[in-house]
Parts: structure tokens; sequence; C-alpha cells
């Protein structure tokens, strides 16, 4: 009975931020009138948090109704929901003023542009990059690009400076909330190539790939259990609910365990899904990986092949799960190649890996697409190029950002 109640407390907390999180949504509807606390921009990223909030406790309503209660699933929702409470209250005290020289000087150039600086602020991260935030409209009824104000910030900052890509392209005589982050030191492109089971149309595999706004690009590559359309599905929550956490700055081992503690609330069945996320930061180059029940993604060098490997188990299978993060160093000119198990399985057995590496070392296609559409050809090849399973490889390259 002690538990019941927990879980019933635990839900109704859930429900009470989903409340909450509409009434911060609504403020925003209310009023076209805006004080510096209405446009700052640590409260538009409380909203995106408040959003991912609402989402996640309807689920959680929608969940207990059909599937009822599960009291460590819930405790655990609670614990990471205490995590992000408190990483959000530390984010208030990393945003400033910009000061006041560099304020006076970017607000006397924009002048002369026809651009009226109205607030400006600035966010410094652990790293020691920063970001700057400025409120502005044009006079006159005119439209600049957002290219403009660019060339005026870096130019007075001293610092190459590059629009994040929320920003709107075009701004007028209306006020514009414009985020504008350093310049990064790497670039990334990306490609896929993916095959359907011989006999399904549709692929259980599902992939996402995004910049996010601190200077990481995220690849993530989900396989849902079994083939056809309920994999599709399974895959597809799970990279949808990924990315809307990701976006909202949850870290990828918070986003992992809501999922995982979603899915065990909601599943009619086996419902489970692997997840497998690559973090590059495209300031230093570092990569970021985790794995639950994915398969070995490949990292390509000049000279040779590593692997990157893990034992954690797909989403949806335990209540408590933790997900190991392993980090490597990416230079200029190196490939990451994520598959599916369906990819490798399709090699001679007890022999994938090692296939594999032979595979994308002798792929000498430097187009990421093209690389990805051979390597996926040659491994159908052991196979008389039939799918036995979904498969999916998603190719990405490093390159200086010059």
């Amino acid at each position: 009975m002690r538990e019941w109640i927990l879980a019933m407390l635990g839900i109704s907390a859930l429900l009470l931020i989903r409340d909450m999180a509409k009434i911060i949504s609504s403020g925003r509807k209310t009023t076209h009138v805006e004080t510096i606390y209405d446009n700052h921009p640590q409260k538009m990223k409380m909203e995106k948090y408040a959003e991912s909030f609402e989402k996640l406790a309807e689920s959680f309503y929608r969940m207990t109704n059909s599937s009822g209660l599960n009291q460590i699933a819930v405790a655990e929702q609670l614990d990471e929901v205490g995590h992000i409470l408190k990483k959000m209250a530390e984010e208030f005290y990393n945003i400033t003023s910009l000061p006041v020289d560099l304020y006076d000087q970017l607000m006397r150039t924009m002048k002369k542009r026809h651009i009226l600086l109205k607030q400006a602020w600035r966010i410094v991260y652990p790293d020691g990059n920063e970001q700057i935030i400025l409120n502005v409209c044009t006079k006159g009824g005119r439209c600049l690009p957002i290219s403009e104000v660019t060339q005026i910030l870096s130019d007075v900052s001293g610092k190459k400076m590059m629009p994040v890509e929320e920003n709107r392209r075009i701004i007028n005589e209306r006020e514009n909330i414009l985020r504008f982050a350093q310049q990064v030191n790497f670039r990334v492109v990306y490609g896929v190539a993916r095959a359907a089971r011989d006999s399904s149309n549709i692929s259980g595999d599902n992939f996402a790939c995004m910049t996010q706004r601190e200077g990481e690009f995220i690849l993530c590559l989900a396989d849902g259990m079994g083939t056809g359309l309920s994999a599709c599905r399974e895959s597809e929550q799970v990279v949808d609910l990924l990315e809307q956490f990701l976006d909202s700055g949850f870290s990828k081992e918070t986003a992992a365990k809501m999922i995982n503690s979603a899915l065990v609330l909601g599943q009619d069945g086996d419902m489970f899904s692997t997840v497998d996320v690559c973090s590059l930061n495209l300031y230093t180059g570092v990569c970021e990986f985790l794995k639950a029940g994915a398969a070995t993604t490949f990292i390509k060098r000049s000279e040779w092949v590593e692997t990157i490997t893990s034992t954690s188990l797909a989403v949806g299978l335990l209540q408590q799960t933790d997900y190991e993060v392993l980090a490597k160093k990416l230079y200029p000119g190196d490939y990451l190649i994520m598959v599916t198990d369906g990819v490798l399985d399709a090699l001679p057995f007890e022999q994938e890996e090692e296939t594999m590496k032979e595979i994308i070392m002798t792929t000498r296609n430097r187009n990421p697409k093209e690389m990805g559409r051979i390597i996926l050809e040659r491994v159908m090849s052991f196979n008389h190029y039939r799918a036995m399973d979904d498969m999916t490889v998603l190719v990405a390259g490093m390159w200086n950002n010059s």
C-alpha cells in the first residue's frame, strides 16, 4: 500500500508539472507587452523544459490509465526530474549582461546600419566558449539579413561568431531575439544508406542528426525490435523523444533514462528499442558515445579502424538502467560509421567486426553518403544482395571548418 501511495504521489507531481508547463507556455500568448524578463533567453530555455515536462507528464497519465502503475519506473523518472530541476537552477547563474564598453560599441555600430539594439546578454560555458543573445529590430521598416548582424558582432567582439540554426534569417522592425555562438572549429557532413528486410517495405530502423546550440553535432540511430510497421513505430518514438529532450538541453544519459522509463510504463507486451547516440563537440573534436543494446560503432582513421562497443541493454527492457558513456578524440578526416545489428548479422559468424573493419578500410570514397552506400552493398553481397533484416549504415565525416 505504501508503494502504491508513493506512486500516486509521483504521478500527481508529474501532472502538476504538466499544468505548470501549460501555464508557462500559455503565458507567451496572453500579452504583446514584453519586459526584459519576457525576452530573457533563460526564460525561453525554461519554456522548452516546460514543454518537455508537459509532453512527458501527459504520456505518464495515458500510460497509467492503460497499463497500471509501475512504482520503480515512476520513482526513476522523478529522480531524473530532480536532477533536471537542479541543472535548471544552476543555469540561471550562467548568464550575464555584456560588458558596458562592448555593449556601447555594438549599439553605436548597429545604429549606423539602421539596427536598434534593445538588450544583450552573454552565456559563458565551462569550456570557455560563449554565446551572445541580442534583442534587435530595424529602423524605418527595413528588412535586413541576419548575416549583417553576425558580421557586426564578429567585428566588434573580435571573435568569429555564427547564428544558431533556430534564428530567423531576416530581421525587421519587430523585436527579434537572436542567438549567436562562437564559430566552431570543425564541420560535419553525413549520409545514410538503408535497406528494409526482404519481406517488408517498411524499415524498423530510424535515425536523426541535429546540431545543438552548444556546438554539438548529434547522431542518433534506433532499431525497433522485429521488423515492419510495429518496429518502425517503436524506433520512431524513441528518436522523436530523444530529439525532444536533447533539443531542450537534457543530457544524453538523462534522455535515455527517461525514454527507458516511458517505454517500461507504456508497454503492452514487448516494446523496446536499441539506442545509439554519438555526440561530437565541434569545438574540441571529442565524441561521446552512448549505447543501449546497439551494435558496434566504427571510427575510420587514416590508417586503421577503431571500434566502440557497449554491453548496455536496449531501452524498455529493465526498469532501472545505467548507461555507460565513452569518449574518443576525432581528428579532421576521421569518419564515424554507425550501423544497426542487421548489418553486422549479415557478415560471417564470429568474424563480423573484423570483416566490417576490412570493408570500411578498403572503401576509398570520401563522400559520407557514397561511403555508406558502398559499405551496405558490400555487406549485402555476403547474402546474395538480400536483406535478411532491416539494415542501416549512417556515416559522418569531420573536417576543419576553414
